[in-house]
């Protein structure tokens, strides 16, 4: 789905605020070609396509306001995984949650 509408500023906001509230609730099944699944850990029917190749999603929310915080969390993500790709950091080492692989998402 291509965006149709051009996102606000408040929609950005709205977007990066609920990604951020939300974003331990989701898992991100990387699909390749740019897609990815981001489904809700308890609620497996609240799942949507993120396409980062229009920057798109499946979900209401981003056909009202043009970005969503689907598209957030899995730019978040990405981000965070890069990062610690090009660290010297040791995953492994790392006690407790931070270290699982639902932690990390991949």
């Amino acid at each position: 789905m291509q965006r149709t509408i051009e996102p606000s500023e408040q929609a950005l906001m709205i977007a990066a605020r609920n990604g951020e509230r939300d974003y331990f609730n989701y898992e991100i099944e990387d699909w390749g070609h740019d897609g990815y699944m981001v489904s809700h850990k308890k609620d497996k029917g609240r799942a949507y396509f993120v396409d980062l190749s229009d920057a798109s999603c499946q979900c209401p929310a981003f056909e009202k306001m043009g970005i969503c915080k689907h598209l957030w969390i899995v730019g978040e993500t990405l981000r965070i995984d890069e990062m610690a790709n090009e660290s010297d950091l040791n995953w492994e080492a790392i006690p407790g949650e931070y270290a699982s692989p639902d932690y990390r998402r991949f």
